[in-house]
């Protein structure tokens, strides 16, 4: 059976087990097929394929329109396959979402939006394509860190980016390509370590430096892109471990 729940307004925390209950609808009938009462939240909308098990929910869910911050650690969801974080979402909290296993996807904003995504806030997560809004964007450390199963990365619909701390995108073992945009500043110390199955980077104009081990254990890299008139300095051990064989530095690099 398949079916929607509508769950509530908008509160405070939520878990596997806040969850009130799941409805499922016999799609051809348009009839009520169960109704399995669980406890209270005021935050989730459940949608898709829903069954119960004896851990809690198996499905996709969406966090509700108006929710502003994440704070809970979601990581426990074990049965969700997928989670949808709505625009009105400004604050993913330390951890929030880490190790949650099942994909995430990020709904469109508008250009004056903003997101802060706190250190470890989605570190191995099973988001696969990460396409990150517009609007501003505060990234700390470990923030989509040790994401086994991160593709791709596309930030080009920033309209600034913000980076605190080290290690943002490292240890994301399946990340094939990243697009930086044209708003970052710099890219961090080890932001893209070990990132193994990465074999080329075009690095923006808008990049004044790259910091220490930026690409350090890139074993896959061969081919980087500098921008002319972007960076100025290139930090110690880069490009570390990669399989570059020649690196034009443009002009503007002391």
């Amino acid at each position: 059976a398949t079916g929607d729940l509508d769950v509530l307004s908008p509160g405070a925390g939520y878990t596997a087990s806040d969850i009130t209950k799941v409805v499922t609808h016999d799609d051809e009938a348009g009839t009520l097929v169960t109704e399995t009462p669980l406890r209270a939240t005021e935050t989730m909308v459940w949608e898709g394929t829903l069954s119960t098990t004896d851990t809690g929910v198996v499905g996709r869910v969406r966090i509700r329109d108006g929710i502003t911050t994440l704070e809970t650690n979601l990581g426990d969801l074990t049965n969700v396959t997928a989670l949808t974080i709505p625009a009105s979402v400004r604050t993913i909290r330390r951890g929030a979402l880490q190790n949650f296993a099942g994909d995430i996807v990020f709904l469109p904003r508008s250009a004056d939006d903003s997101l802060h995504v706190r250190p470890n806030a989605l570190r191995g997560t099973g988001i696969r394509d990460l396409v990150l809004p517009a609007g501003s964007l505060l990234l700390e450390s470990h923030g989509f860190a040790e994401c086994a199963s991160l593709r791709t990365v596309d930030l080009t619909a920033c309209t600034t980016v913000t980076l605190k701390g080290t290690h943002h995108f490292s240890g994301c073992a399946a990340l094939r390509h990243i697009d930086f945009g044209k708003q970052i500043p710099l890219l961090a110390a080890s932001m893209c370590a070990n990132a193994t199955l990465l074999k080329s980077v075009h690095v923006p104009a808008s990049v004044a430096r790259l910091d220490a081990d930026v690409f350090s254990g890139c074993t896959g890299l061969q081919h980087v892109h500098l921008a002319e008139g972007g960076v100025a300095s290139v930090g110690a051990g880069c490009f570390a471990g990669t399989s570059l064989t020649r690196c034009v530095l443009p002009a503007s690099c002391a």
